[in-house]
């Protein structure tokens, strides 16, 4: 299984795609803009061309991180966690969506991602 169908079949994926638990989604307002019209919101093989990163979390555990880049050049980080129930108890996380891989490390990374990582 390649990186970005592990990735994007993950546990997490799945359920913020299936709407359990709370989401946060999103987009970086760089200056000179009002806001940031977020053009795709969903994590799939036909939208994202690019996994960067990828920490397969756990329920009670470690986070779930991705980080990669949608076919239509926007960028991305996904972090999410839950409880040992799962998502649809206590669970959730942030989707942020960047018009550039600038303005999406500007805003800052997850923790866990290293700071040296390529998003190129």
């Amino acid at each position: 299984m390649s990186l970005i169908e592990s990735a994007l079949s993950s546990y997490a994926v799945n359920a913020y795609h299936d709407s359990e638990g709370y989401w946060k989604v999103q987009g970086i307002v760089l200056p000179g803009m009002k806001e940031y019209e977020i053009r795709e919101r969903k994590l799939t093989k036909e939208t994202v061309s690019k996994i960067f990163f990828y920490r397969e979390g756990e329920n009670d555990g470690n986070e779930w991180i991705i980080v990669g880049k949608m076919i239509n050049d926007d960028y991305f980080s996904f972090q999410a966690s839950c409880d040992y129930t799962g998502f649809c108890c206590r669970g959730g996380g942030e989707i942020v969506f960047a018009p550039s891989s600038e303005s999406l490390r500007e805003r800052g990374l997850p923790i866990d991602v290293p700071e040296n990582i390529s998003l190129d």
